[in-house]
């Protein structure tokens, strides 16, 4: 299963477990500064919600396919964190990544598999950016050129978008249409087919149209996501890992979030 949502939240798509597997056998406000309301168009809140992501200070919990996990984002310093938990095709797994300006460390527990491809699950690994070439290689994307989840991208192409009250709207979404960060893969979409779509989805604003929650309600846990957003302009502060925990990144771990 190739699922960029995974990597938008934590690391890689957990497609990559299956492949380290063969590989072993073998607060600033929004743009509108204010709530939806009946003078603005659904859809339009939609965007100037997700828009108001961009460059902006946020904690993050997610739920999905499986895994849940929390993070931060921290553009004033170039910094986010995120980490996720759960299990997927059978491997229990917990993936964490930290990027404070060019520097990334990332810790990777895959219970049993973490000795097969040689991962010191206790140990934070110090990766070389320029060896993350996938363009969906790191979980979020600081460089301020949009949302850093790719929302935006994944919510590309919605219809029948409609405002159930002043901070609700809902809607379809066609994943099919889904690029970027956030986007499912082509594996999860083929599987899903026409239901990939006309997703449902439903937003909550706050009341100063600021994305609260993002969720996806897909035909299958491959194809929903559960994106919730707080404490806007005062995320937690992102650490590096001590010094002392950290190791150098073996090969496989660029396979993993390359893939």
């Amino acid at each position: 299963m190739k699922h960029r949502r995974i990597t938008a939240i934590g690391l890689g798509a957990l497609a990559a477990v299956s492949l380290a597997v063969s590989a072993c056998s073998s607060s600033a406000s929004n743009s509108s500064g204010a709530p939806a309301s009946p003078s603005v168009a659904p859809a339009v809140a939609l965007t100037n919600a997700i828009a108001g992501l961009k460059n902006q200070g946020f904690n993050l919990k997610i739920d999905l396919s499986g895994l849940s996990g929390n993070g931060s984002i921290d553009p004033s310093h170039s910094a986010g964190m995120v980490e996720v938990k759960g299990s997927e095709q059978g491997v229990t797994a917990d993936i964490a990544f930290t990027q404070i300006g060019s520097d990334m460390w990332a810790k990777v527990d895959l219970g049993a598999l973490s000795s097969q491809i040689g991962l010191d699950p206790t140990k934070w690994m110090k990766l070389d950016g320029s060896k993350l070439t996938g363009g969906q290689s790191k979980p979020f994307d600081l460089s301020g050129n949009g949302d850093a989840f790719d929302l935006a991208d994944l919510v590309k192409s919605v219809s029948n978008v409609k405002q159930t009250d002043a901070t609700h709207l809902s809607g379809t979404v066609d994943l099919t249409a889904a690029t970027g960060l956030s986007a499912p893969g082509s594996d999860t979409l083929s599987k899903a087919g026409a239901a990939a779509k006309a997703t449902p989805f439903t937003a909550t604003l706050d009341d100063k149209g600021r994305l609260t929650e993002l969720k996806v309600n897909g035909a299958s846990s491959d194809l929903s996501a559960d994106f919730q957003f707080s404490d806007f302009g005062s995320p937690d502060q992102v650490t590096p890992p001590p010094s002392s925990d950290v190791v150098p990144a073996p090969d496989a771990i660029y396979q993993f979030f390359n893939s």
